[in-house]
Parts: structure tokens; C-alpha cells; sequence
């Protein structure tokens, strides 16, 4: 393919008007005598039709005809430097245009899974779903990609399944190479979804079955089991307890926010306003240093 052949074939794969691809750089009459291989493009020229494009200059001067590696260079960095920032949406941004090798393959799917995560978290589990999904769709076409994506996103794809559909899970706190302590962590999040579902034998099953080993997730979980029976006193009882652990040790502020939260709503059931509107002031702080 000529210098031309490549401008134009790469033009209409990105649906790219001849006008857009100018810019204020060249005018159309130019781009149309370059891609009909009438005149060459000036090095300017050239560096900006590729910037553009989205590829690096050389690919035009190389014998190559494969794009995908001279569209990888050109992006590579900028992958780079989001991922090293944690900046996963942007990462996927990136590498939306480019097809898989085993380095983007293994870079997108630990970039879906910590998003995954993140909604999980957040309690956002149709959303945690498409995203484990989409982390292990990456993570098997890599070859450098770990195990534990695989392993740890159909866990907790099994997870979110039967919480979403209500089912009794067969868990286990037995620590293993995938999961280690993190799994006691997800495990809590579970239970807070479990127990809005507003049915205590169901609730109250399955945090038999888990057994928790923090005192913390334990003593929370109990104040949302106290709630859904209406023993608000028992409920705000353990809430102000977890409160003050809270504030004598570093602690998740996931956690923390989830506690002040529950400790607004039973404040608020018992009529108590004045403590309802001092959790509210305290969730407000930790989420503004959340954001931060």
C-alpha cells in the first residue's frame, strides 16, 4: 500500500470525513491529491494526518500493512501512565480502539476487574456483573495474564448471582492463594445486601452460615439483623459502639459511611434527631475526604 493507500484506508475504518482529518492543517484538495497518490504529504503533513489518525508517522513510511502496532505505539504511554494512576475508565478509553495483543489484553482485563471491584464496593452489582464479566472475557485472551482475574471474577460473578437472586451461597472463610483476607471483606458486603432484602430468616440463615471472624463486620451485620426486627434501641446501641471503634483506629471508609448511615436512619426511626443529624454531619465529612 502506498503513503496515500494507507491515509485513506485508515480514514474510512475510523468513519473519519476528509474535512475532520484536515483539521486547520491542509485543505481537502491536498488530502484528496495525497490519497489519490497525486502528491506526497510534507513531513508536518505527514505528523499531522498520523496524530489524527491515531498512529505513529512511521507506520506511512513502513513497508508494513498492519496498522495496529504503529496505533499501539502512538497510544502506549498514554495507556501507560492512566494505569499507573489507577485511572482504569481512562485506560479503557484508550485501548477501545485497538485491537488485543497479550499486553492490552492482560492490561485491560486487571483494569475491568478493579472497577468490578469498585462497584462491588459500592453495592453496584448489576454493573460489578458486566464488568467481571468483561475482565474475564480480557484475561483469557492474554497470555500474561494471572489466574486469579479468572478465578477471582467467577467467584464473585457466583456471588452477586445469588444475591441477586436471593439464594442461600455456599461460602467458606478458608483462606486459599486466590483470595486470601479479602474475602471476609466481600462476604460483609454481601450480608448488607442480603439483610435490605428485608427478610430476617433469610438474612439471619446466612450469617449462621458465614460465621465472621471481625468483631467489626459482626457487630454491624447484628445491627442490621436488630433493624429488619425493629429492635432500633439494640440497633442504635451497636451502631454508636461501632462509631467510637471507628474514630479510635484507622478504618475503611466504606465501612464507616455504612455505619453512619444506618446510625442516620435508626436515629431518625427513634425520633432521636439530634443524633441523626450529627451522623449525618459525620458521613458527610468522611465522604467529602473520600472524594478528595
Amino acid at each position: 500500500m502506498t503513503i496515500g493507500d494507507k491515509i485513506k484506508a485508515l480514514r474510512l475504518s475510523k468513519k473519519m470525513t476528509q474535512a475532520t482529518l484536515c483539521g486547520d492543517v491542509i485543505t481537502r484538495n491536498m488530502l484528496s491529491r495525497i490519497e489519490n497518490n497525486v502528491a506526497l504529504p510534507s513531513l508536518p503533513t505527514l505528523q499531522h494526518l498520523a496524530d489524527t489518525l491515531g498512529v505513529s508517522a512511521g507506520y506511512f513510511l513502513d513497508q508494513a500493512q498492519d496498522p495496529f502496532p504503529y496505533q499501539k505505539l502512538f497510544l502506549i504511554e498514554a495507556i501507560k501512565d492512566a494505569y499507573r494512576n489507577a485511572d482504569y475508565t481512562r485506560v479503557l478509553s484508550l485501548t477501545t480502539s485497538l485491537d488485543r495483543d497479550d499486553e492490552l489484553a492482560y492490561i485491560e482485563a486487571s483494569s475491568f476487574y478493579a472497577l468490578a471491584d469498585e462497584a462491588y464496593r459500592k453495592n453496584e452489582l448489576t454493573t460489578a456483573e458486566s464488568l467481571f464479566e468483561m475482565a474475564k472475557e480480557a484475561a483469557a485472551e492474554s497470555l500474561y495474564a494471572e489466574e486469579t482475574i479468572l478465578k477471582k471474577s467467577d467467584y464473585y460473578l457466583s456471588l452477586i448471582r445469588r444475591t441477586l437472586s436471593s439464594k442461600l451461597p455456599e461460602l467458606s472463610l478458608d483462606e486459599n492463594e486466590y483470595f486470601g483476607s479479602e474475602i471476609e471483606c466481600y462476604l460483609y458486603l454481601y450480608m448488607l445486601t442480603v439483610t435490605k432484602t428485608q427478610r430476617y430468616d433469610l438474612a439471619a440463615a446466612i450469617y449462621d452460615t458465614i460465621k465472621f471472624r471481625s468483631t467489626l463486620y459482626r457487630k454491624h451485620i447484628n445491627a442490621r439483623l436488630s433493624m429488619l426486627t425493629r429492635n432500633n434501641s439494640r440497633a442504635a446501641d451497636l451502631l454508636d459502639e461501632l462509631y467510637e471503634e471507628i474514630k479510635a483506629s484507622e478504618c475503611d471508609p466504606v465501612f464507616a459511611i455504612n455505619v453512619l448511615t444506618d446510625r442516620e436512619t435508626v436515629a431518625g426511626l427513634l425520633g432521636d434527631y439530634e443524633a441523626a443529624y450529627h451522623a449525618l454531619l459525620a458521613k458527610n465529612e468522611l465522604l467529602d475526604a473520600f472524594r478528595r
